[in-house]
């Protein structure tokens, strides 16, 4: 049986999985014969309980996702990701494929258990209060972020942050009489929603 994509996070974030594999690509960590992204697992097929009973599992925990889809589909935040599906060892599922012994896939069921955790982290003021907030600086209207906070923000280090400004990637503000350099809301947002910055090796 082939995999149930029409509720599928496999559909739903395809774009985002594409535009992370255009990275690994560009940084050369993409090859031709990597496994099927989504697979059915078909172990589950015919399943009985201990009375011999039919299990009938729901899609989503037959959906199995490679663990490369898993990279593209969190780009620079798997190996957060990883550490989290640890919590779920019996949702691993080790596959033998032409190319590769082994590989690991995960049941989307885990996956999406994964996601509602994190975007409830993200809208808890825990994780709020450690991320770098903008700040007002006298001279400019709006609050904004200093050099290192880009930085901590985009997990980059200091040269890498200044190629971005001088190949005019990232716009920045500077303040008169100062020689610190500030960046907008507006300045960051530019630059993450830049068509072309998930397809371009910036780190």
């Amino acid at each position: 049986m082939k995999p149930y994509l029409d509720e599928s996070i496999y559909t739903k974030y395809k774009s985002l999985v594409e535009a992370n594999k255009e990275r690994r690509k560009a940084r050369g960590s993409w090859s031709e014969d990597e496994p099927e992204e989504i697979i059915w697992d078909t172990q589950l097929d015919g399943a009985t309980d201990e009375e011999g009973n039919p299990v009938h599992y729901p899609w989503d925990m037959q959906n199995l996702l490679s663990i490369f889809w898993v990279q593209d589909l969190f780009g620079d935040d798997y190996m957060v990701v990883h550490t989290l599906l640890r919590v779920y060892p019996y949702d691993l599922v080790m596959i033998n494929t032409e190319h590769y012994e082994n590989v690991e896939y995960v049941r989307e069921s885990s996956l999406v258990i994964i996601i509602q955790l994190l975007t409830t982290l993200a809208k808890s003021n825990f994780v709020n209060n450690l991320r770098p907030l903008p700040i007002n600086v006298q001279g400019v209207s709006a609050p904004v972020y200093s050099s290192q906070d880009i930085m901590s923000i985009l997990d980059i280090k200091e040269t890498t942050l200044r190629k971005l400004r001088n190949d005019g990637w990232l716009t920045y503000r500077q303040v008169e009489g100062s020689d610190k350099i500030w960046y907008t809301q507006e300045d960051l947002d530019a630059f993450l929603n830049h068509p072309k910055i998930a397809h371009k090796a910036w780190k």
